[in-house]
């Protein structure tokens, strides 16, 4: 087969997540007629909503966002974190908007991470440990999820032991231990709250253990398992892949502003790694996704953050939760924007969404720059650096690869900056996508005007 019959699209947030992923890939699967979409990163904390014109609304967090789509299939590949219970009530939810054979449309890798109640529920309890310094987290169970892999990979459970049921539970009843050891270390902290003792009970019921069987037998039922060449099969079919990010660049493990990221990658890196896995020769493009404006859900550094957008710029589909906490808005951010374009990699194309809630706003600012008080070693940190009057401006992020140490350094000391603005002449659309295409020198490609698919536009500026 020529390699002009196959294209591969690669989708990938250049926020803090919620950059209307799902929307965009749903609506990319319909245009290119696409028989398969492959999640390249992240897992269960996925919520990547898709409202239809005809009202079906699901917020997709492991099965693939063009499952809607008739026939169009999901891989869930290595890189991915599996919780099969979710999968399974996912799957009931979209039995209920008309979708009866989500299952039968997946495939799992069978070396993907499983996630169990016991990664869940150590994750809440250290949040709320924490107190008023909480992460951020999504709370489910992801970073430790990922952390007992590392520490100890022979114990890990993973998909394909879901069919091996004497070791499966081996495995849970290790896990159960090691969680009720893990947070011994830190009970002193946990708050006397009805969110803590639900967690508690889970991990020293006697029940959970037998209780996560059942479910993990419902889903080796349902499941299917492929072997590691599967995305061969799949890359090499005629048609187009979308491979579907979760999450932002800007809360990369390696990248973003820790302690407030993800523990798994979310640059592009994973998608490019599976297509050489599948000794794939064909036509690849990145799409990097953004806001119209900024928005972040948890905490951590958000320079151009404004009370006033955020009370304003409401999403119906994001708002303040357990976990996360508040949704927060803020004008759109030049400075972080070419950092997450430089980290992501490889992109191509720029997507922008949410048009239609920014011309609600009746001036419109874009961060250009940051300011900041003057200290040593800042060139360590950023580039396009100048000072004035003890002040510094940052005019660039620099991309490195120091460490952890680093980067909970920058995120101190992004605490401290201070957005300057440029203030636009013009609220018109389609001369803001302008000036974002040219700032960031990366084609605008396709905007969204709305929730649906037939709110999707492309652009040729």
């Amino acid at each position: 087969m020529s390699p002009k019959d196959r294209q591969a699209i690669v989708v990938c947030g250049l926020g803090f997540g919620d950059e209307c992923k799902g929307s965009i890939t749903d609506y990319l699967a319909r245009k290119h007629k696409a028989h398969a979409v492959v999640r390249y990163n992240g897992g269960a904390q996925a919520a990547h909503n898709v409202v239809l014109s005809n009202d079906k609304h699901h917020t997709f967090s492991q099965f693939g966002s063009a499952t809607f789509v008739p026939g169009v299939q999901t891989f869930l590949s290595h890189f991915m974190l599996i919780n099969p219970i979710g999968m399974i009530r996912e799957e009931e939810a979209l039995r209920k908007q008309g979708v009866r054979d989500a299952f039968e449309r997946t495939t799992v890798d069978g070396r993907a991470l499983v996630i169990t109640p016991f990664h869940t529920a150590v994750n809440r309890l250290r949040e709320l440990s924490r107190g008023d310094n909480r992460r951020g987290s999504c709370g489910q169970g992801v970073g430790e999820t990922v952390q007992d892999a590392k520490l100890n990979s022979r114990l890990a459970i993973r998909v394909t032991d879901l069919w091996n049921w004497p070791l499966l539970k081996l495995k849970l009843e290790h896990l159960q231990e090691s969680a009720l050891e893990k947070v011994r270390g830190f009970a002193d902290r946990i708050p006397d709250n009805e969110s803590a003792k639900r967690e508690l009970l889970i991990l020293n019921s006697d029940k959970t253990v037998q209780n996560c069987m059942s479910w993990y037998i419902e889903f080796s039922e349902l499941g299917q398992v492929v072997p590691d060449d599967h995305i061969k099969h799949i890359l090499h079919r005629q048609g187009t892949v979308i491979f579907e990010g979760a999450q932002g660049a800007l809360l990369d493990e390696f990248h973003g502003f820790y302690p407030h990221v993800t523990w798994t990658n979310t640059t592009t890196s994973n998608a490019h790694a599976l297509i050489c896995e599948g000794n794939y020769n064909g036509k690849v493009t990145s799409y990097g996704l953004v806001r119209a404006y900024a928005t972040r859900h948890g905490c951590g550094p958000f320079v151009t953050e404004d009370r006033v957008l955020t009370q304003r710029l409401t999403d119906e589909h994001n708002g303040m939760n357990e976990w996360q906490r508040d949704f927060r808005v803020g004008w759109f951010d030049l400075v972080a924007a070419r950092y997450a374009i430089e980290v992501a990699g490889n992109i191509k194309k720029l997507v922008v969404s949410c048009l239609d809630q920014f011309v609600q706003v009746p001036q419109t600012k874009v961060c250009v720059a940051y300011t900041l008080r003057k200290f040593a070693g800042a060139q360590d940190f950023f580039s396009n650096v100048s000072e004035s009057h003890g002040k510094i401006r940052i005019g660039k992020v620099k991309r490195t690869c120091l460490g952890m140490v680093h980067q909970e350094k920058l995120t101190k000391i992004l605490g401290g900056c201070q957005p300057e603005y440029q203030t636009l002449p013009s609220c018109a659309p389609s001369d803001y996508v302008r000036f974002l295409q040219d700032q960031l020198g990366i084609p605008v490609t396709l905007v969204s005007t709305g929730p649906t698919e037939k709110d999707k536009m492309s652009m040729r500026l």
